[in-house]
């Protein structure tokens, strides 16, 4: 019986159970588990336990837990496994508790109890103060837009203290009592003074450019404050003139026009259709505003412009190409600036600050003990890689929603049309990668075994990423009712996993495979001019 006992201990420690009453429940939902922590290569870490943080803001010491919950009756949660086979719903008065802080008005004030480890009594508590912050409408927009990413407990907790700040305190209760397991298991506040991973709007390439603005600007006895985005930026150099001749403008670049979204000047636009008749450069007879540079500070300030993104070189131009593609898709650019910032709806935000949370999230290829890595399909098995995976936090989220506002869709575009358009331009992106980093040819970007030196493979994170982007797309499509769509497409795998596993045929283009978007194209377009016509216009 002992032996026994520890066999089952160590199949727990060892792989993520299969089980389909815990991985696949009825209808795909399962209650909100916390967020896994892998690494950037999605192993996970910590045996698959929630993320432990700094000490946390926890309720007077005269106000402790109340009624008839008794801190010892608190789940004891020691691993992934355990959280998910754990009957939540048998926990009445742990939902009650929690509820019951936000309708005495008993909120934990700052002072902090006890240094880490917490005790289940002060995660509690601390969590139930997680959900009681204040968090306006700019602040998830600001999440939303800058792609921040923050664990799924700490999003239920956003979300709940958006609910409450706003004065909705009903829905607050609702959503309460989907988050009983993350309450008593998980660390749900954002620590102080710690940087969030999150996009930022510039590349650091532009950012180390306006860092030095202010004192290139200076040189030239010219005071002016660092430039705190692209457009602000665009708008400062478009003042610049050459001191002789004075009509000389810098040149900038038509990408940066695109993405500051700001319309380039007609003496910008006449550049670039007539850049033979002017010696190189933009002209335009000085404005009040002007500020005149000298030969040398000019000429250095353009060759930082042009080191920004070197767009003649033709990787550079399809790495951009699949990042622009990826926030189309995945993080549709558009559609959050026409449904996301022109809405103070704290219950719409809200769903697309989770949804916007769902897909930020690190994917895990591993099981917990890091002792082997997800066989094909097992991954789907996991809430926090399966989109189609829903938790009952987010049902009752999405049922806010539609008694609200009476909306019943949430896709981010709509249209057969646009959807095979963006299928087209990825698939072309796929082969432009072919022709750009193979020379044209699938054979070159095989891994040769033996081979010493780099994998020949290019940037091969990029084809990696587009392969997701058509996933996602394929997704979108068939639930639109498409069913001609490309054929399947291999990833490439990291060189010590074929290693590992002597996988190596397992690669995207190994062996002869014939990848679903050369199919695609060679039946969409004859030709590869008429299939550039389509992605270019």
């Amino acid at each position: 019986m002992f032996l026994k006992s520890l066999q089952d201990k160590a199949l727990k420690w060892s792989h993520i159970q299969s089980n389909d009453e815990v991985c696949n429940p009825p209808n795909g939902i399962v209650h909100l588990p916390y967020t896994l922590q892998p690494y950037d290569v999605g192993i996970v870490y910590g045996q698959g336990n929630p993320a432990r943080r700094g000490p946390a803001p926890t309720l007077n010491p005269s106000i402790r837990l109340k009624g008839s919950l008794d801190p010892a009756r608190l789940p004891r949660i020691d691993h992934f496994d355990d959280y998910l086979q754990h009957k939540w719903d048998r926990h009445p008065k742990i939902v009650s508790q929690a509820i019951a802080y936000f309708e005495r008005d008993e909120m934990p004030s700052k002072k902090r109890l006890r240094p880490i480890p917490l005790g289940r009594e002060e995660r509690f508590l601390g969590n139930i103060q997680a959900c009681n912050t204040r968090v306006g409408p700019e602040d998830l927009k600001r999440f939303i837009v800058t792609r921040t990413r923050l664990d799924f407990e700490q999003a239920a907790a956003v979300v709940v203290s958006a609910m409450v700040t706003s004065g909705q305190l009903e829905y607050a209760r609702r959503l309460i009592k989907e988050m009983t397991g993350i309450l008593t298991s998980s660390d749900m506040w954002l620590e102080e003074n710690l940087e969030l991973p999150r996009i930022e709007e510039m590349s650091p390439a532009l950012e180390n450019l306006c860092e030095r603005i202010p004192g290139l600007f200076e040189s030239n006895k010219v005071v002016v404050q660092r430039p705190q985005s692209l457009s602000e930026l665009v708008s400062l150099l478009l003042r610049v003139r050459r001191i002789a001749p004075c009509d000389r403008c810098l040149y900038i670049p038509e990408w940066m026009f695109e993405e500051s979204k700001l319309q380039p000047p007609a003496h910008m636009k006449n550049f670039v259709r007539l850049d033979n008749q002017t010696g190189g450069f933009p002209t335009l007879h000085p404005t009040e505003d002007a500020i005149l540079f000298s030969r040398k500070t000019f000429c250095a300030l353009q060759k930082r412009i042009l080191r920004t993104y070197r767009f003649w070189r033709p990787e550079r131009r399809l790495r951009r190409n699949i990042k622009i593609l990826e926030k189309e898709v995945l993080y549709p650019t558009n559609w959050i600036e026409q449904n996301v910032l022109n809405s103070n709806n704290i219950v719409q935000l809200s769903g697309d600050f989770f949804r916007c949370q769902r897909r930020l999230q690190r994917k895990v290829v591993s099981d917990f003990a890091w002792s082997k890595f997800l066989q094909k399909g097992e991954g789907n098995n996991v809430y926090q890689n399966n989109l189609k995976m829903q938790s009952t936090f987010e049902k009752v989220l999405r049922e806010i929603l539609v008694e609200q506002t009476g909306e019943t869709k949430d896709d981010s575009f709509e249209g057969v049309g646009k959807v095979m358009r963006l299928v087209d331009r990825t698939c072309i992106l796929m082969r432009e990668y072919v022709n750009v980093f193979g020379e044209g040819e699938k054979e070159n970007l095989v891994f040769k075994v033996g081979q010493l030196g780099g994998s020949g493979r290019g940037s091969f994170d990029y084809y990696n990423l587009l392969c997701t982007i058509l996933s996602e797309l394929k997704v979108r499509a068939g639930d639109i009712g498409v069913s001609q769509l490309p054929g399947p497409v291999d990833k490439f795998l990291a060189k010590d996993d074929m290693a590992r596993n002597d996988s190596w045929g397992d690669d995207a283009f190994a062996n002869g495979k014939i990848p679903g978007w050369e199919t695609w194209l060679s039946g969409r377009f004859t030709g590869k001019e008429g299939a550039s016509a389509i992605y270019i216009h």
